[in-house]
């Protein structure tokens, strides 16, 4: 069942308060929930919990659809870099030699600067409200190979299938089932 870091107790699919689903090779599903939750999504939306591909954009990256304030956290151990604001994002650098990008995050919420260093489980910030503003509630996260990539390209839909993007479904849904 894969470790739990970061507190909480049990797996992603635990009723509780929500909890931390690790993959076996340490990657932490990106959200403190349950698998009901999930399942559920946010007004008629949900993350495609079922395909081993993306299922919201026309480049390699993930639609966590959630309610707002979910704790977000690291998926790895790793650095942060390039945190912004409207809405809260930023880069984790992490150890497995990948970047991760994280975006729609609650203004404000951000609970780690550049350079600190993270541990997988850790806590970065909370899902914010009306990502985009299409009413949509989600946690946009995707993954590039470093070096070169140690920061994440400014690109939209269709332009992103330029850079080298990695599949992170098949890391979500590894984390997810644990």
């Amino acid at each position: 069942s894969g470790s739990n870091t970061g507190g909480g107790g049990g797996s992603c699919g635990s009723e509780g308060g929500g909890s931390l689903g690790t993959s076996p090779d340490g990657f932490v599903f990106p959200l403190r929930t349950t698998k009901a939750t999930l399942q559920r999504g946010y007004n008629g939306q949900r993350w495609c919990y079922q395909s081993q591909t993306n299922c919201h954009h026309h480049y390699n990256a993930a639609d966590i659809i959630i309610n707002t304030g979910t704790p977000v956290v690291a998926v790895r151990n790793g650095t942060i870099t390039n945190t912004r604001s409207d809405p809260a994002r930023l880069v984790l650098h992490a150890d497995n030699g990948r970047s991760y990008y994280y975006t729609h995050m609650l203004d404000g919420s951000l609970t780690v600067r550049d350079g600190q260093e993270v541990r997988a489980g850790q806590q970065l910030g909370v899902v914010g409200d009306d990502a985009d503003g299409e009413g949509i509630r989600h946690l946009h996260i995707d993954e590039l190979p470093r070096p070169p990539y140690d920061y994440r390209p400014s690109c939209g839909n269709a332009a992103c299938q330029a850079f080298p993007f990695i599949n992170i479904q098949p890391e979500l849904l590894a984390a997810y089932a644990n």
